[in-house]
């Protein structure tokens, strides 16, 4: 966890030094511009000293602190991706002969301003809201009527997560009439503590007449699997860990040991041992889509996964997309079906600009 820490602050001050001063160096006045950075060092060092503060300076404060580093993150992408792009536009313009002009233009840093907020503002209120998202897919092996399942991924849920956003999701979902709840991972995040487990309770609300089961994602190990564990199982969720579960007798749910597990000396095991030889279906909780391939092999019947969040923020889905063959969406994969959910919640900045949250119902069938 620390070294995960370490390199998270690394990235993000140094992007909040990089962003800040680019944007600031639009503004002519140097008295104006020395407010600006002072104004946005406040705002990219208030979040980490209110997550650290944390029983040391008064709660309001705390959380005033945090809600004011949430704003900056909020802001930083759309301060970080035009600065990028201006300045390789300057190199360009440099590498061809030509001189790229001054920095400092009010003009530029009102628009520049006006369009951070706008964006920013855009992509809070995205994330806010949740879609539903219906696939039908057929399952062979599958005896009896169909099973609506609903799928989320990636809530990371922390000490400082909405009760009103997380009702909204648990309401969502009830609404649906789910068989079951899967969720593939990711679903508390942050430090343990009282505050940790008041906000997890809204967990409890996710109710389904088969039950709700959970994979663990990499944030359950960086919190700590055994606690992240007892507090998802005192809300009444299942969490399987390389291990299965019978529903009904029609329909095995694996749940596997994410693939960072084996980093913290807990490595997986293969999952062709974990798929009974009793002709019945199987759908894998997977968190990461990593191993898309080996449930294939397996002869899984479905994969589910998340991890992703489709990049979160433009443009990070092109990064994502790289790196995983299937980073959003539902592909085949020869017998077995793969679904990659962008996720319902959202990582550091509180925002999602490359999709719309969602929360995917899965109705199951044999044909």
């Amino acid at each position: 966890m620390r070294w995960f820490i370490a390199a998270f602050m690394t990235v993000y001050l140094g992007l909040s030094s990089y962003g800040a001063l680019r944007w600031a160096g639009t503004i002519p006045l140097d008295s104006v511009r020395r407010t600006v950075l002072g104004l946005a060092a406040l705002g990219a060092l208030a979040l980490p000293i209110g997550r650290a503060a944390s029983g040391v300076i008064p709660e309001a404060a705390r959380h005033g602190l945090v809600q004011i580093g949430e704003i900056w993150m909020a802001l930083l992408p759309a301060l970080v991706v035009p600065a990028l792009i201006w300045d390789l536009f300057r190199l360009i313009t440099y590498l061809l002969g030509n001189s790229p002009g001054p920095r400092a233009n009010g003009r530029i840093f009102l628009v520049w301003t006006a369009a951070s907020i706008l964006m920013a503002t855009a992509g809070a209120v995205n994330a806010r809201f949740p879609a539903v998202r219906h696939l039908k897919l057929e399952i062979p092996e599958l005896s009896g009527p169909p099973i609506r399942a609903v799928l989320l991924t990636d809530l990371h849920v922390d000490s400082e997560t909405s009760r009103t956003w997380l009702k909204r999701v648990t309401d969502s979902v009830r609404e649906l009439s789910p068989d079951v709840i899967l969720m593939a991972g990711d679903i508390l995040d942050g430090s343990d503590g009282p505050a940790l487990e008041k906000a997890a309770a809204g967990l409890a609300e996710l109710k389904a007449p088969m039950g709700t089961y959970a994979c663990p994602g990499n944030h359950e190990y960086y919190l700590g699997i055994d606690r992240a564990r007892a507090i998802m199982e005192s809300n009444g969720i299942t969490v399987l860990m390389d291990d299965r579960s019978r529903l009904d007798h029609r329909l095995w749910i694996i749940g596997r040991e994410d693939v960072q597990s084996a980093r913290m000396g807990r490595p997986r095991t293969p999952l062709a041992s974990l798929i009974p030889d009793d002709g019945l279906p199987t759908v894998v909780l997977d968190h990461t889509p990593s191993s898309i391939e080996e449930s294939r092999e397996a002869g899984a019947s479905l994969v589910l996964s998340g991890h992703t969040h489709h990049g979160q923020i433009f443009p990070f889905q092109f990064v994502t997309s790289a790196l995983f063959d299937l980073d959003w969406g539902l592909k085949r994969y020869g017998d077995t079906w793969g679904y990659v959910s962008c996720g319902v919640g959202v990582w550091g900045p509180p925002i999602r600009t490359s999709s719309r949250p969602e929360i995917v119902l899965l109705e199951l069938s044999e044909r």
